[in-house]
C-alpha cells in the first residue's frame, strides 16, 4: 500500500567534459577531500561548511530568432525552459578518466555523483513552482 509520506531524492549524476587544466576535476577532488581526507580519514563534520546550493538551467535547443541585445553566439539569447534549485548538495564520487588507447578519439570526460537534500522547480521569476 502506497501512501503520502517522506520523500527521498536520488543521487544526482553530472557528466563533465574535462579541460586541459583539470579545473573542474581539481575543484571536485578538493571538495571531496574537505569532506573526508584520503590521507587520514579526517574531514569536515559541519554540513553547513561542505553542502552547497546549485542551480540547473535547461536550455532550449536553438537561440531566439530575431533582434536581440545579446552578442551573436551568446548564451544570453538561448531561452531557459526550466530552472531547478538544488539544496544541500555535496559530491560523493568522482569517476575515473579512461586512459586507454581505445578512447583516443573521444573527448575526455568524467562523472560526479552528488547527494541532494531536496530540489525545487523554479518559474521564470525564480519563484518556487507550486502545484
Amino acid at each position: 500500500m502506497k501512501i503520502a509520506g517522506e520523500r527521498s531524492f536520488d543521487t544526482w549524476t553530472v557528466t563533465v567534459i574535462n579541460d586541459n587544466n583539470f579545473t573542474i576535476r581539481d575543484a571536485m577532488e578538493k571538495w571531496m577531500n574537505l569532506i573526508n581526507k584520503t590521507s587520514d580519514n579526517a574531514g569536515e563534520v559541519d554540513p553547513t561548511v561542505y553542502q552547497q546550493e546549485a542551480y540547473v538551467y535547461q536550455l532550449a535547443r536553438a537561440p531566439i530568432v530575431g533582434p536581440t541585445n545579446a552578442p551573436a553566439g551568446s548564451a544570453d539569447n538561448i531561452p531557459i525552459l526550466r530552472s531547478y534549485h538544488f539544496h544541500g548538495v555535496f559530491p560523493t564520487n568522482v569517476s575515473s578518466i579512461d586512459l586507454s588507447y581505445d578512447s583516443n578519439n573521444v573527448i575526455e570526460e568524467f562523472s560526479t555523483e552528488f547527494q541532494v537534500q531536496w530540489w525545487e522547480a523554479l518559474d521564470e521569476n525564480n519563484d518556487v513552482v507550486v502545484g
